[in-house]
């Protein structure tokens, strides 16, 4: 009979115990194997060591029966199922050998759908990664494959075609476009609700191009060129030449035949211009204005604008000495440092001051003319005046032609008497009239026409009158005016005095002269 197991037997070394039907050890007892390496086996199939409570094997325990189960320190061996890749159990809890593939399991194929393979794959589908506390889970966007909710760090993100996010892109360290640096623009673009706008780095001119307007609310600094299709606007000032070198500073305006430029010249501290200057307003300047070429306004050309109590001065340069033309500013009157000479007519309102002689003279030295109206010519007391022609010149002064009558001899309407131009004053032209009475007509206004017969036309294109009771024309009511038509004569131009209006009562002793200066 088998023992019991109600205390703890000692077993000697090598001793068996042959279990031959259930035996069960009861609660709180062990079995125990104090010495050595014992074995404990069944040697029949249906027996069972079954340890009810708490039990304990010391060293090593090992199921004979069919050789199935080992136990080795902390190694569980089934002897009889080597290799086994599962562990199966069948309908009756029998432990077996199973297969990858058989129920409850999944093969290696198909699991190889489900996941992306560390030696190297491809997806079909979107990945999505993402971090969750609670909540369902998200999807990817329609038409994304990989999309990161959360941050997507790295020490390198690369995309093959297009990189796209929802969010802000931003970067501790640099950002670098076209990496691969082959030769080809590179494009930074700006989308908008009517047209993108684009920053573009030119590859074969080597600059930035913006496709619209750029406006900085700072600085705009540039090391090298600066160039701008369109207009170049600031509301603040524009500063060439900030770092202040020694050197000229340009201004090139582009042109379709030869560029023009603005230069201000360092060492000459001044502006220079390439070409002519136009203005279509004022040109003001605080210091000297130099113009290499001429000076043209189709304005008026003021200087002394504010005006100050001094004399202003134009100077003209020579090879020798400068002349001037100072208008003096206590005497109000202009003053020539040298002579002056006139190739047309020299006229004056005011007196004309010379300190030397006077000469007219026509182009190639003729002899010209020199005409006074109205003034005279004086000298300082102890000083003369001498007029006398140059060389085989002639002195020719302004002559008068006079009708008149007897002092007595009351006017009739008709022709007068007639007057030939003498050669002395061919060329001459009709610059001066009068007509007096020696005694007064009344009522009505008295009328005289002077007729140029030789060239049949009037000398007056208004004629000479005097009104009644006046005794002058200068008291017309309605001045003669000379007809600029007929006012010039040639050697004998023969001139006729007409009446052709008097008054109810005529006036006596009528007397009108013209007067013809020389050419």
């Amino acid at each position: 009979m088998p023992p019991r197991f109600g205390g703890i037997p000692s077993l000697a070394r090598n001793a068996v115990v042959a279990v031959l039907a259930t035996t069960t050890l009861a609660t709180g007892i062990s079995l125990a194997i104090i010495k050595n390496t014992p074995t404990i086996a069944t040697d029949v199939k249906t027996s069972a060591l079954t340890i009810s409570g708490t039990g304990s094997i010391g060293q090593s325990l090992a199921f004979r029966a069919n050789g199935n189960i080992h136990s080795s320190g902390s190694e569980l061996s089934l002897l009889r199922m080597p290799n086994c890749n599962t562990i199966d159990t069948s309908s009756t809890g029998a432990l077996r050998c199973g297969t990858d593939d058989g129920a409850g399991a999944i093969a290696f194929a198909e699991a190889s759908s489900y996941y992306v393979n560390d030696s190297g794959d491809s997806m079909t589908g979107a990945l999505l990664i993402e971090v969750r506390a609670n909540g369902a889970a998200a999807t990817a966007d329609a038409g994304i494959k990989l999309e990161v909710v959360g941050y997507l760090s790295g020490s390198l993100l690369f995309a093959n075609d297009l990189l796209a996010t929802s969010g802000a892109i931003r970067a501790s360290g640099d950002i670098t476009l076209n990496e691969d640096a082959d030769a080809g623009n590179v494009l930074i673009t700006f989308a908008s609700d009517t047209t993108n706008e684009t920053l573009t780095w030119l590859n074969l001119v080597d600059a930035w191009e913006f496709s619209d307007d750029i406006r900085t609310t700072g600085n705009l600094t540039a090391s090298g060129t600066f160039k701008a299709d369109g207009s170049l606007v600031t509301e603040g000032d524009l500063t060439l030449n900030e770092d202040q070198t020694a050197a000229n500073t340009l201004l090139t305006f582009g042109s379709d035949s030869v560029n023009e430029t603005l230069t201000f010249l360092n060492l000459a501290d001044r502006f220079e211009f390439s070409d002519d200057l136009a203005a279509t307003g004022n040109l003001t300047s605080s210091g000297t204005l130099k113009s290499d070429g001429s000076i043209t306004t189709e304005g008026d050309f003021t200087l002394n604008e504010d005006q100050t109590a001094a004399n202003t001065l134009i100077t003209f340069g020579s090879d020798s000495v400068n002349e001037t033309l100072n208008f003096l500013n206590a005497t109000d009157r202009f003053e020539f440092s040298d002579d002056l000479n006139a190739t047309g007519t020299y006229t004056g309102s005011g007196d004309a001051i010379i300190y030397g002689k006077i000469l007219s003279k026509n182009t190639g030295g003729a002899s010209g003319t020199l005409i006074i109206n109205g003034g005279a010519i004086s000298a300082t007391p102890g000083d003369h005046i001498t007029i006398r022609p140059e060389g085989a010149g002639l002195f020719r002064a302004p002559k008068d032609i006079i009708w008149s009558d007897v002092a007595g001899t009351a006017d009739a309407t008709g022709s007068g008497n007639s007057i030939a131009i003498p050669d002395s004053m061919s060329g001459g032209m009709l610059v001066d009239w009068s007509g007096n009475w020696t005694t007064a007509g009344v009522t009505g206004t008295a009328t005289w026409q002077i007729i140029n017969k030789t060239d049949g036309c009037d000398l007056f294109s208004t004629k000479i009158t005097i009104d009644t009771a006046e005794i002058s024309t200068s008291t017309a009511a309605a001045a003669a005016v000379i007809n600029t038509a007929c006012n010039t004569f040639t050697t004998d131009d023969v001139l006729i005095l007409r009446t052709d209006v008097t008054q109810t009562t005529a006036g006596k002793g009528k007397a009108i002269r013209i007067t013809i200066a020389p050419k």
